[in-house]
């Protein structure tokens, strides 16, 4: 029988196979025949893994009347990270225990593309045959008005050679058994078939038996006419009375019932992706407990019960529920992000990070570092994809030949050390073609070593505030103010610990521009090799842990003060591709960086003196002429006004003028 059960499984998803490929030839979905002697001994307890292999995004999705209690996971393989065409779309659903309500149809199917498909219908035998709870009735409504339609008896079962009888009460006391034939089917994945002769024959109460030995299960099902009160049992969400918050200052979910002052209660499943979620939505329904479901969870206020979450990481599904109102929430949480909006991608830099971990103790730093890519897997597949860019601006990706199982990788600094930014790309879980990523740059420092002759080489490292669009050749505007926030900023850190003066300069500029100062000073420190590298290390150290707006060009042996504008904006005029925007342009103190920004009162006081002359010559034109309020943006329109020196400044409306300020 096992033999034959195997052969059954391997022969429906074959067939659903052969109907993938006939109807698109370009397109495939497969359950590699490799995986399936996995299925030969499918019983209580055994741990199961399925395959799926697609040229698009895919997916599994459970049907039945189980409630699984499985993980499943998508990966991504992209052998050549330019050529869609090689990528390779994985699913799993992993049975890491299994039970009798994992029994059902697991289909493997595309996100955007269900018709492309291929499916098992899994058997888990155990110590319950039906896979509804019996021990409760269970109430299947039917619509009156329509009397030639067929109703479903969910007698499912867990074991596929169960002989299940069906019988109905007669008068609430007496038993019928009703025979199988024409009108009356039975199949142990859908339960009983029937086809009654009238409205008024089909209703009443059913009992669903299975005897074998001295073993006997029965599940009552009851069929009612389906009423207006029904229909009004089914209420929308805006209706209920739970309601399911965020406590963002002591890190937890609320659920609070505001119809009465009785407290709701609340059940959690853990899980880690949208598809996982939607699996073990089900198992949370059918999770049975009496009073507190939860450790974590805490009464709050009267009507209110608070569920505390992980101080770290914690993603999963919650339900509130009371009476028979049922709330639902899917919840993500890394660190100090919480994710309870899943229809929206959030921030980036809260979803997809890259970072490196601390040198485990024997290891020299700076000699072999480990970087991390973490990407949030609501969002997310498995199959990071990690890239070096050179100087030049090419990427060099890192090869794999099989899928990633890790989102971690080490490098070795010293084969390295011509790298400018190391790249993580995120492919998002139902899309064919968009991926994200984040990239972090290096500094390089060569500092010579008294106790060997061979140089070592320390990674300093920082991540940009904007991040780079995947698949785009040309930098963006935001990646070269996030290029000037990094390279700039280390240069100043560095220079300032070697005593040279630096100068706040304007924040638009180009990349050659950024690069070509980074290199002249990297050149320039030989002559400056004689302080102390604890020095160059606090000043690298500072770039980490400051964040600043404003970009730093590097003027060796000269301190500016603001007398020296005219000169400064003629220097930076002739950058290419320099943009001339003023509006948050700033002037550090003389002597050097000083680490805040600030203005000189030397221009800030002309500026509220014009300030102050504006607003009293308008008031005089207003009251000479006795026009009102309305009538004040057509007098000023087309009046520019250029004050501060170089600053252009236009003033077009009376809301421009009412709500000026300068921002430094």
């Amino acid at each position: 029988m096992r033999n034959l059960l195997l052969l059954l499984l391997v022969t429906f998803a074959s067939q659903s196979i052969a109907l993938v490929l006939n109807n698109n030839k370009l397109d495939y979905v497969d359950v590699p025949t490799s995986n399936t002697p996995k299925i030969d001994n499918f019983y209580f307890g055994k741990t199961i893994q399925l395959t799926c292999n697609a040229s698009f995004p895919i997916q599994w999705v459970y049907t039945g009347d189980g409630a699984p209690a499985v993980h499943t996971e998508t990966f991504r393989l992209a052998r050549d990270f330019f050529n869609v065409d090689s990528y390779i779309f994985q699913a799993s659903v992993v049975f890491s225990h299994t039970a009798e309500r994992q029994t059902g149809n697991y289909t493997c199917q595309g996100i955007d593309r269900p018709e492309l498909h291929a499916y098992f219908y899994v058997y888990v035998p155990g110590n319950t045959t039906f896979l509804l709870d019996n021990d409760k009735p269970h109430t299947v409504h039917v619509n009156p008005k329509i009397s030639d339609a067929w109703i479903t008896l969910p007698c499912t079962v867990t074991n596929a050679s169960a002989k299940v009888q069906l019988y109905k009460y007669l008068n609430n006391e007496t038993l019928e058994h009703l025979e199988p034939n024409e009108n009356l089917t039975y199949d142990t994945k859908v339960g009983f078939n029937m086809l009654p002769k009238t409205v008024t024959e089909m209703m009443g109460e059913y009992v669903c038996s299975y005897e074998q030995e001295h073993r006997q299960d029965k599940l009552r099902i009851t069929v009612k006419p389906l009423m207006e009160d029904d229909r009004d049992n089914e209420l929308p969400v805006g209706k209920s009375p739970l309601e399911l918050v965020y406590d963002k200052r002591n890190h937890r979910l609320v659920c609070c019932n505001k119809r009465s002052q009785e407290r709701p209660n609340i059940k959690t499943a853990s899980c880690e992706s949208l598809s996982d979620c939607s699996m073990k939505n089900k198992f949370l329904r059918r999770k049975k407990c009496s009073g507190i479901c939860e450790h974590h969870v805490v009464p709050v206020k009267t009507s209110c019960v608070a569920y505390e979450l992980s101080e770290t990481r914690e993603a999963g599904i919650i339900e509130c529920f009371y009476d028979d109102y049922v709330a639902f929430h899917q919840f993500s949480k890394e660190q100090d992000v919480i994710i309870t909006d899943f229809n929206e991608m959030p921030p980036i830099e809260e979803i997809l990070s890259i970072m490196k971990e601390d040198v485990p103790p024997g290891r020299t730093k700076g000699v072999r570092d480990r970087y991390v890519c973490h990407a949030n897997s609501f969002f997310f597949s498995t199959g990071l994809k990690m890239a070096w860019e050179n100087p030049d601006g090419t990427m060099d990706f890192i090869e794999e030949t099989h899928f990633p199982l890790s989102n971690a990788i080490e490098i070795d600094a010293n084969d390295n050390n011509n790298m400018t930014r190391l790249f993580c790309f995120a492919p998002i879980w139902d899309s064919p073609l968009e991926w994200k990523n984040v990239s972090i740059y290096f500094i390089w420092t060569i500092r010579d070593s008294e106790k060997s002759t061979r140089a070592s080489i320390t990674v300093e490292l920082f991540k940009p505030r904007k991040f780079l669009p995947a698949l785009k050749d040309s930098y963006s505007m935001e990646m070269e103010e996030s290029v000037k926030n990094g390279f700039l900023s280390a240069l100043a850190r560095v220079a300032e610990s070697k005593g040279m003066h630096m100068r706040l300069s304007n924040k638009y500029g180009d990349i050659p521009y950024v690069r070509d100062t980074m290199r002249s000073l990297v050149n320039s420190l030989g002559q400056h090799r004689t302080d102390s590298d604890e020095r160059i290390e606090e000043g690298i150290e500072g770039i980490v842990s400051q964040n600043w707006d404003y970009y730093f060009a590097l003027v060796q042996n000269k301190t500016f003060s603001s007398t020296d504008d005219d000169n400064d904006y003629n220097y930076y005029q002739d950058i290419p591709g320099h943009r001339r925007h003023y509006k948050d342009y700033a002037i550090s103190k003389p002597g050097g960086l000083s680490g805040k920004k600030s203005v000189s009162l030397l221009w800030i006081i002309p500026a509220l003196i014009i300030i102050v002359l504006l607003g009293v010559t308008l008031f005089f034109v207003y009251w000479k002429n006795r026009v009102g309020p309305a009538t004040m943006p057509r007098i000023i329109k087309g009046m520019t006004f250029v004050s501060m020196g170089s600053y252009p400044l236009g003033l077009k409306t009376f809301h421009d003028i009412t709500n000026f300020s300068y921002s430094y």
